[in-house]
């Protein structure tokens, strides 16, 4: 009978290895478990981002467009830079791109504002914002034809920062825009 209770205790655990590995699991189930949240955070983080960049990008087509359109760079000059744009469109109308302090945001925040002089247009219709969440604006003119901008974006501390170059319709401009 004394072996039959030997054997029973070699095959049996103890209470500390089964504490041990009662441990073992918890640790490999927190570590599980961390790494489940993280990926869920980054995975908000990359919707977030991503939902600025699409929304970013369908406001700068329009705004890329609408610079196309035009015939002239009048602001600024040729070789300098500027945080606001005045184009001179196919019509002789002039179109103002201008950045205004967005109300109360912390950090100090821009919107990106277009005025346009056309007289066919509703008052209401003349000025237009365009984007919000403006960290930083800036159109570089390299010609008469050329207009490059440098837009960051912010938003739920994401930043998302854009450099473009648009060649004006102006054909009579045949510079290289690099």
């Amino acid at each position: 009978m004394t072996e039959h209770v030997e054997r029973k205790r070699e095959v049996a655990f103890t209470l500390v290895e089964v504490l041990i590995a009662a441990a073992v699991l918890a640790a490999v189930i927190g570590v599980a478990i961390g790494i489940l949240v993280q990926g869920q955070r980054s995975s908000r983080d990359l919707g977030t981002h991503m939902s600025l960049a699409q929304a970013s990008r369908k406001a700068l087509v329009r705004i890329l467009g609408e610079l196309q359109e035009g015939m002239e760079v009048v602001v600024p000059t040729p070789g300098s830079t500027k945080a606001h744009a005045l184009v001179r469109d196919k019509l002789a109308l002039m179109r103002w791109y201008v950045q205004h302090p967005q109300p109360v945001s912390k950090p100090e925040l821009y919107e990106l504002w277009r005025y346009t002089d056309d007289p066919s247009l509703p008052r209401g219709r003349r000025r237009e914002k365009l984007l919000s969440n403006v960290k930083r604006l800036r159109f570089t003119s390299t010609s008469e034809g050329i207009l490059q901008m440098n837009l960051t974006l912010i938003e739920d501390g994401h930043e998302y920062s854009i450099l473009t170059a648009v060649r004006l319709r102006n054909l009579a401009s045949s510079e290289a825009i690099w």
